[in-house]
This record gives structure tokens, sequence and C-alpha cells, in this order.
């Protein structure tokens, strides 16, 4: 319970200033008898720690100065940084966790700045390999031309995640030996599952949804590449994202680019899948383009 208010008591006047009459401090939370010829000052010790209220009263009490000073410092080791050691726990812990994550902070974006540079590295090297080359035949895989580019892609692809943005850049390219390459490194990173392949497939499949047109030229070429090497459920992600293009009826197919549609009809004539039947129904009637129109007709035929 709180002390009650401090009072301060000016001394009688007269003869009984010199009385030893001995004068009781206002009940709170330590109660002590002072000689009133040595103070002239009546102090209640509201609402302070008792380690302190008692240290004040013992240092009133002490007859001589250096008494006074040991008491001083029994105070502050016996009472009062026992009773400060939480608080200070509590603030040392609080300035380690802010130091920890300034460093954690500036650790990540240390590491961000270096992951930026390697990956235009890479891109560079990328450029640098296949940039302006003239895309092999593919009736001709076994041309040394065509082995020394599968090699590179080789080289790239044991980058692993790391070369990806590099990979989306190139598979966006106009450049069509660019193009052919990020396709490449992708093909070997899958073969070489250097990323697990089923996370591979969708992160190339995700560029497809940025409605970028040559984006999706790569990613529809990187996918005629890996005829036979996509697993079912790999085949089945890429033909949903057909139908989400095109429409499962091909109704959609007039919004896209021509050689974007081209693409997916060849590419659905290599797949023969008789779940696109419809797709490429709708893809002969009513693709804008007639050289679409006829490969998608092609394509129905063979199925059929």
């Amino acid at each position: 319970m709180d002390a009650p208010t401090p009072e301060i008591i000016k001394p009688k006047s007269g003869a009984d200033d010199r009385a030893a009459s001995t004068v009781k401090t206002a009940p709170g939370p330590v109660e002590h008898n002072i000689d009133a010829q040595k103070l002239d000052l009546q102090v209640s010790l509201k609402n302070l720690p008792r380690p302190l209220a008692r240290a004040i009263v013992n240092f009133a009490k002490a007859p001589k100065p250096e008494s006074r000073l040991k008491i001083i410092w029994q105070t502050i080791f016996k009472d009062l940084l026992p009773a400060l050691t939480p608080v200070a726990t509590v603030f040392i812990s609080i300035v380690a966790l802010m130091y920890t994550n300034q460093q954690r902070d500036r650790a990540a974006a240390t590491a961000a700045i270096a992951s930026a540079a390697e990956e235009r590295k890479t891109l560079a090297e990328i450029i640098d390999k296949f940039g302006i080359t003239v895309v092999p035949d593919p009736a001709k895989p076994s041309d040394q031309y065509a082995r020394q580019l599968e090699i590179a892609a080789m080289k790239f692809a044991t980058y692993g995640d790391q070369v990806l943005p590099a990979v989306r850049m190139a598979l966006g390219a106009r450049d069509d030996g660019l193009r052919n390459g990020g396709e490449l490194v992708a093909q070997e990173m899958y073969r070489a599952k250097t990323v697990e392949p089923g996370k591979l497939t969708g992160e190339i499949l995700s560029y497809y949804r940025a409605n970028d047109p040559l984006l999706q030229l790569g990613v529809l070429e990187w996918l005629v590449k890996m005829d036979g090497e996509l697993s079912e459920d790999d085949l089945k992600r890429a033909y949903n994202m057909l139908k989400e293009s095109f429409g499962a009826q091909g109704q959609e197919c007039a919004k896209q680019e021509n050689h974007v549609a081209m693409e997916a009809a060849n590419l659905l004539q290599i797949w023969s899948l008789q779940d696109s039947k419809g797709l490429l129904s709708g893809m002969a009637n009513r693709c804008p383009s007639p050289d679409v129109r006829r490969q998608a007709q092609q394509a129905l035929d063979n199925i059929n």
C-alpha cells in the first residue's frame, strides 16, 4: 500500500529546538526514528523502491561520512543491482536482438547484390555463347555444331536455380539463336535434374502467363524440344496451360499471336492427345491464320 504524501515540517522555535526529542517518520515503506537535532525535515518515503528507501534511512543514520560512503556502495551492490538485473537483462536482450536482425538484414542485402551480379554474369555468358547463332536443324541432332551447343548448355545447366533468371530472359529474346540457347539449357536442366523437374516445369510454364508473345513462344518451343521427356504430370500441366490460354474449344485463338498459335498447334500435333480433339477442332475453325488452321486440322487428323 502507498505511504502517505510526504510532509515537510519546520522545526519549532525556542528552547524546544535543542530538545533531544525523537521524531517518527510517517508510515511508509520504511519506518525509523531520526534525531530532531540532526535533521530539521521529516520525510515520508512514498513510492520509492524498498532498497532505495532503506539506503536513504541508513545514510541519514550513519554517524560518519565514511560510514555513509560505505552504505552507498553496499546499497548499490547488495540491493539496487539485484533489483535492476532483470530490467538490464531484458534491455540487453532487446539490444542483442536488434543487432542480430541488423546483421541479418545486411547479410541478406549483400547476398542479394552478389546474386544479382552472378545472374548478370551468367546471362552475359549465355548471350556470348548463343547470341546470333544459327539454330541447328532438328532433323540433324548429331551435327557437330549442334553437339557443341548442347555441351555448352550442359555447362550452364550445372548452375541449377542460379541460372533460371538468365534462362527466362533468353527464352523471351527476339534472337532465335539466343532463345534456342535458353531452351537447350532448360532442357539439360530437366534431364540432369539440377532443378527438380516438376519445379522447373512449373517455373517455365509460369513464364507463359506473362502475356509476352516472345516469351510464350520460347516456352512452347521448349515444350516441343521436350517431346517424350516430360513426365505425365508435367505434360498434363502443360496441356492445361494451353487450354487456359486458347479455351477448351479453341474459342480464344483469335486473341493469340499467329506465331504463338502456330507453335501451339505444332505442339498439339506432337503430343497427339485424345483430350485435345475439342481444342484442335476449335483452332482449325476459329484461328484467323490459314496456316494455323491448316496445322491444327493436320494435328486433328493424326489423332483420328
